[in-house]
Parts: C-alpha cells; structure tokens; sequence
C-alpha cells in the first residue's frame, strides 16, 4: 500500500492553491473555535495562535498571489468584526459549507492524482439518459405523455430514483 503521507504531499505539492485553501480552512477553523469559546465576544488575545499559524504558514505565500493576498486578509479580518456586523463575503468563510467546497476540491485531487474521473459515473449517466431523452421529445420521438419511469412521480416508495415501481 503506498504512504499515504507521502501521495497527499505531492498533491500538495502539485496544487499550491488547494494546499492554500486547506490552510486557510484551518485557519478559519481556529478563529471559530475562538468565537465559540468566547460565545462570540473573543478577548484579542485568544487569537494568538491563529495569527501565529497565519504568520506561519499563510503570510509567506500571499505575496506569490493576488487571490492569496486577498483570501489572507478577508480571513484575518474575522478576527477583527463582530460576526454579527460582518459582511456577507466574510460570513461566507465561516459558513460551514466552505468545508464542504474545500473537501470537494480535495476529493477531486486525489482522484485525479489517481488517474480517475473526479465524478461518478451513474451522474454521466443520468445525465446521458435526460439528454437522450430531451432529444426523443424534440424529435418527436417520445411524446411529452409518455412516462419512461424515471422521473420523480413514478419513483418506488423506497425513495431510490433508480427503481421503479
């Protein structure tokens, strides 16, 4: 089996911007931490090891890039508004959802890096089924009526869109 360290080091090697937003994710993540601690009213002194962690790891790359540059700032920003004042773009990086969008982007790397196809088949061929048949209905092929059983009102009461019932 190969080292795990050492293929996840080389996809980070290879893509220093997701090697970037990991790093930033983790630094949003102690800043969270510090709001939650606190509940929401943080002395600054409790940011200390998050600027620590962007003095070390984050601060040495944002001069390499604009996008770096700009993404560093809106994160050390939240150390300094109140969560409930911030703009929109700050509060996006502590939506949750930026874990999700960052490990989505991981995911794909390490797909990638492994020769496969960052999505999943069946979506190729959901989507080769709706586009084969918007063809038959705009070739009057298959009238608009004709239920082929894979739409949402025709699928089997277990939910799964694959079955029929």
């Amino acid at each position: 089996m190969p080292d795990l360290t050492l293929t996840s080091r080389k996809i980070l090697d290879t893509n220093p911007l997701l090697h970037f937003k990991l790093m930033q994710l983790q630094l949003v993540e102690m800043i969270r931490s510090v709001y939650q601690r606190s509940n929401g009213k943080p002395a600054s002194a409790e940011f200390r090891s998050a600027l620590e962690f962007a003095s070390t790891h984050l601060s040495p790359r944002a001069p390499t890039d604009p996008q770096y540059m700009s993404a560093l700032e809106k994160t050390m920003a939240l150390m300094i508004f109140d969560p409930d004042k911030m703009i929109p773009e700050m509060k996006e990086l502590l939506d949750l959802k930026m874990r999700e969008t960052v490990a989505g982007e991981v995911n794909r790397a390490i797909l990638q890096s492994k020769g496969l196809k960052p999505e999943v088949r069946i979506r190729e061929l959901v989507r080769a089924r709706a586009w084969a048949e918007a063809q038959a209905r705009s070739c009057s092929i298959l009238s608009s009526n004709t239920d082929i059983g894979l739409d949402g009102e025709s699928v089997a009461n277990d939910g799964d869109a694959m079955v029929t019932g």
